[in-house]
């Protein structure tokens, strides 16, 4: 996705875009980035444990699994930049690509061949015009995609000068991927003719890697980055990851997936550990279990905010209170602060007053009134979510054993996990909606 460059807001007008709910840039990392990792975890930095596992000699899958707005997809982009003289690194969102509310593994291997044939192609790492050739027939022959449209292209993602045959493979890929996101009926054709050919497709992707891989420079490898499938509905996730991890799991070369933290809350989080190597980015953490302020997480969610803006737009107290009612949600802190920069512009305010941080603490909570919401399939109703959370909340309960109860609130959002300790919170959002019903 596209981002319009970030500045240091000196106003309220340029705050509104400023505090924008949103990952860092490469471009923007010298003068925004905040190091976190001692506000996470004291002992071992999540980036450095990654590159240990990408360091590996035999090619790691990892799941890097984190709370929706906790910061996954800028310390990604941090990541790049440290490992970029070491890696080639092909990186996408299944957000941008595909249908995030039907997504099935077997339109993830088809995107991955894409991205990384669109990626290696502009870059001059795809020779072997016989091996392109004999996949592209096999797409055309076992019909997966229509032979009148095998040949479309898309100028804008592939470019003009691309040789003859390659040019017509990459065109087939995205031909594919754009008709599985904007069409159920060709998805559901496209899913059911790969399915049954799966291990081929598989093999095919092997190979386009190992051509790529052996024309790469000698000191670079391949990564793969797959980014926003924590926002792919909970049912497919689990679909990919637990019925088909043995597909993802040994593509042969080394690839990041984002995962949402629920899809490790599970009674099946053994089927992973053996295929995955699992990395969560836990929150940065703002007191501590026992209740006490922890300086160290809000001044650092201090610090990331006041990189952005000029502390003189933001009045009294307004930062910190940010800070507390968010329970140190990075997604959450922006969000009130960019609701609460415009309700200030619309009241022709240059500074963030209490009323405007209200109205956007205000609007926040109802997204969570909106959120936690129960699983027929589970047998779970709302108004056993909420009994779960008096019940935490009268009792003071910090550890709680696993049940889809604690899933579904985890995954709302409703309760935070300081999963750097594992323990629980409820979100002091949600909180106040609890005093408001009562």
């Amino acid at each position: 996705m596209k981002y319009k460059p970030l500045i240091k807001a000196t106003n309220i007008k340029e705050a509104m875009s400023t505090f924008e709910p949103r990952p860092l840039m490469n471009s923007e990392l010298a003068e925004f980035y905040v190091d976190t990792d001692k506000a996470r975890d004291e002992v071992i930095p999540r980036l450095s444990e990654i590159i240990e596992y990408l360091n590996k000699e035999t090619p790691r899958k990892i799941l890097f699994a984190g709370h929706r707005g906790s910061g996954k997809s800028t310390e990604l982009v941090k990541l790049s930049d440290k490992i970029k003289d070491e890696y080639y690194i092909v990186n996408f969102s299944v957000q941008d690509e595909l249908d995030i509310n039907d997504i099935s593994y077997s339109d993830l291997i088809i995107l991955m061949m894409e991205k990384i044939a669109e990626k290696a192609n502009m870059d001059g790492y795809i020779k072997d015009e016989s091996l392109i050739k004999e996949i592209y027939d096999w797409f055309c022959k076992t019909k997966i995609i229509r032979t009148e449209d095998a040949t479309k292209t898309d100028e804008g993602k592939i470019g003009a000068g691309a040789p003859g045959i390659i040019q017509q493979f990459t065109g087939l890929l995205v031909s594919l991927t754009t008709s599985m996101k904007v069409s159920y009926e060709e998805r559901k054709e496209i899913r059911e003719k790969v399915i049954k050919r799966i291990s081929r497709l598989k093999e095919y992707c092997d190979r386009l890697i190992t051509e790529i891989e052996t024309r790469l420079p000698s000191d670079k490898k391949l990564l793969v980055i797959v980014e926003d499938l924590d926002k792919v509905e909970v049912s497919s996730l689990s679909d990919m990851f637990y019925k088909h991890s043995g597909i993802l799991s040994e593509i042969e070369t080394r690839i990041i997936y984002t995962v949402s933290i629920f899809l490790l809350n599970s009674s099946y989080r053994k089927l992973l550990d053996p295929k995955f190597c699992i990395v969560t980015l836990p929150m940065i953490k703002i007191k501590e279990m026992n209740g006490d302020r922890c300086d160290r997480g809000i001044n650092k969610i201090k610090e990331i905010v006041l990189r952005r803006v000029e502390p003189g737009i933001l009045g009294e107290d307004v930062l910190g209170t940010t800070v507390r009612e968010t329970g140190g949600v990075l997604r959450d802190v922006f969000k009130v602060l960019d609701i609460a920069a415009s309700a200030a512009y619309y009241r022709k305010k240059e500074v963030i007053d209490k009323k405007d941080l209200d109205y956007g603490l205000k609007r926040v909570k109802n997204d969570y009134n909106s959120s936690i919401v129960g699983d027929k399939k589970l047998g779970i109703s709302t108004e056993d979510l909420y009994k779960k959370l008096k019940d935490i909340y009268d009792n003071k309960i910090k550890k709680l054993p696993y049940s889809d109860t604690l899933a579904l609130l985890v995954n709302s959002q409703a309760l935070i996990e300081y999963n750097g300790e594992q323990w629980y919170d409820i979100h002091p959002l949600v909180v106040q909606l609890m005093k408001d019903f009562g």
